[in-house]
């Protein structure tokens, strides 16, 4: 009796943690859905029709468009296509060159990096004054 008490209450576990996987995988694949349906009007509508005077599309006349790419624009960039929408929407209005870019990325790693060397001595400082041998 206890027995089949026990199998009756793992069944119900088991059920209940199938929903669950379900309702999961559902979500899931809505998800997916809707961030190819982004994706997908950003390629096919947004990039397409950017103006780049003011960052937006030109095309007013066309309300699907217009309010696709409000839609799109309120709902967040999808990453697959942030590495096309982001240079198109900041421009390079200060003409930096590829050259100038990695030397500033240079000096900011070498900055990054004498942080990290002061955080890890002033770490050691403060253990070896508390008295906890690193």
């Amino acid at each position: 009796r206890a027995q089949e008490r026990r199998k009756r209450a793992e069944a119900r576990r088991r059920l209940e943690l199938s929903k669950q996987a379900e309702k999961k995988r559902k979500e899931e694949m809505r998800r997916e859905e809707k961030m190819q349906h982004q994706v997908t009007v950003w390629e096919s509508e947004i990039l397409p029709n950017w103006n780049n005077a003011d960052g937006f599309m030109v095309s007013k006349q066309d309300i699907a468009r217009a309010k696709a790419k409000n839609l799109a624009i309120k709902s967040g960039v999808p990453t697959l296509m942030r590495k096309h929408v982001w240079p198109l929407w900041i421009r390079n209005r200060l003409g930096i060159t590829r050259e100038i870019w990695e030397k500033f990325v240079r000096i900011a790693e070498k900055a990054e990096e004498e942080r990290e060397r002061r955080q890890n001595e002033k770490n050691a400082r403060d253990m070896a004054r508390r008295g906890v041998a690193g």
